[in-house]
């Protein structure tokens, strides 16, 4: 490994992955216009401080003198308390990277589907690249409509982090049958819906064909390997630094590793394929997190940033439903003591209306993600047939002649996930209803 990176560029490699950046003071972003580069600030709640939302900002020694705790909140996810659950700090990281995973693969799958039903375009593909052809040679130009109704159903169900991939934490979680101080769980949620459905092949109210739905279940497979046994993704850790830290990033670190390796492989597949590669800088750092022990005791913990037994809980509620019997050995908190409290309840948009045109088309009577604002229908169509693919415009921009985002293949959908990580929270940052109304403050 060359020179030990800072603390404070850990950090902002860390950020990168989930779509956010720092300015010079510190003060943590987030993307909202890919084209223009506008951001806006992120904001967590502080559960020393009655959940207040605080903008949050990067432990700079500016920033750990002086600095109005009332407003900001320094973020230090590596200096964990190991008496206590995780912190919002670290349940803000995993909901970001969990909205990015599920976005990309939420554009991939799709795309892929588009591809294999096009037969004047395989010529594109390399020998050693034609294997995903055989697997997908039962494609069918109405293939990935279906797929895309698949994913409305599953988001309406299982919520925006865990569409297709849910990464879970836990303390005492068990990994391959050895038990850890700390673990991500990761379960393929849609994938087992494809398992589990019955001989009518109805998967979460969507009427299959007995081949679409053995397609699918070729494309994850493909996609993602050993998906059927989700533990392969799973990470545990008894680290002493940062343990909810180090099974979080390492888990993410597998499955955004599997994502940027079929965007490397068939990028003249994909629409945006830029947009779909994740920076992982931070993973020679991470791979030994107890080596980061004496830089990251260099600053002391933070407030806001201590585990809170509520977080558990919340963790535990989101994903009850998609869990399964999974239970973690941890079910008090610090003090021994049974935490209940009212929580709020997740408020979800009313899934998009994918409609197939008369002359082949999908369009969309489509709803952003997050924030629920009508936007205009958009064509679904390959990328080929919008060619040069440049620019990230919207639907009422000329773009100077440019291929929109709006308008790439699986546009509408990559552009609705995608738009609503953008707008969501911009009165009330990452709170009410944003992501699904997380106590987290996400």
């Amino acid at each position: 490994m060359s020179e030990k990176k800072s603390l404070i560029q850990i950090y902002k490699d860390i950020l990168s992955t989930a779509w956010m950046s720092a300015n010079e003071k510190g003060v943590i972003s987030r993307l909202i216009d890919p084209e223009t580069g506008e951001k806006s600030p992120v904001m967590i709640e502080d559960n020393t401080d009655n959940k207040k939302k605080k903008t949050a900002v990067l432990p700079i020694k500016e920033n750990l003198v002086g600095l109005d705790s009332n407003e900001f909140l320094v973020i230090h996810p590596l200096n964990e308390n190991p008496s206590k659950p995780a912190s919002p700090v670290v349940d803000f990281l995993r909901r970001m990277m969990s909205v990015r995973l599920n976005w990309v693969l939420s554009t991939m799958l799709p795309e892929l589907l588009v591809f294999a039903a096009s037969p004047a375009k395989h010529d594109l593909l390399k020998p050693e690249q034609l294997d995903i052809l055989t697997t997908l040679a039962e494609a069918g130009k109405d293939s990935a409509n279906k797929f895309l109704k698949l994913l409305e159903a599953s988001k309406a169900k299982n919520g925006h982090f865990s569409t297709i991939v849910s990464v879970y934490l836990t303390r005492g979680g068990v990994v391959n049958d050895k038990t850890y101080h700390r673990a991500a769980i990761v379960k393929f949620t849609l994938y087992e819906e494809l398992i589990k459905a019955g001989d009518d092949n109805v998967v979460l109210g969507v009427k299959l064909s007995k081949k679409d739905r053995e397609l699918f279940k070729k494309l994850f497979e493909r996609v993602i390997p050993g998906l059927d046994n989700p533990q392969h993704y799973s990470t545990g850790s008894n680290a002493n630094v940062a343990p909810f830290m180090d099974a979080m990033m390492n888990t993410f670190l597998k499955l955004f590793s599997i994502t940027n390796d079929m965007v490397d492989n068939y990028k003249v597949v994909f629409s945006i394929p830029d947009l779909m590669s994740v920076p992982m800088e931070w993973s020679d750092e991470l791979l030994d997190i107890d080596s980061l022990s004496s830089i990251v005791r260099l600053v002391p913990p933070q407030r806001g940033n201590e585990g809170d037994a509520r977080v558990d809980e919340k963790l535990r509620e989101e994903h009850s439903a998609n869990m399964g019997n999974f239970k973690s050995t941890a079910e008090k908190d610090a003090a021994g003591n049974n935490f209940s409290r009212p929580q709020p309840t997740p408020q979800q948009p009313e899934p998009q209306k994918p409609a197939v045109n008369p002359n082949g088309t999908v369009s969309f009577n489509a709803v952003t993600s997050f924030n629920q604002q009508p936007q205009q229908t958009a064509a679904f169509v390959p990328p080929w047939e919008n060619q040069p693919v440049t620019g990230f415009g919207n639907q009422n921009q000329s773009n100077n002649g440019k291929v929109s985002f709006s308008s790439l293949a699986v546009g509408q959908q990559a552009q609705t996930n995608f738009q609503g990580f953008q707008n969501q929270g911009r009165s009330t940052p990452f709170g009410g209803n944003s992501f699904g109304g997380g106590f987290s403050g996400v």
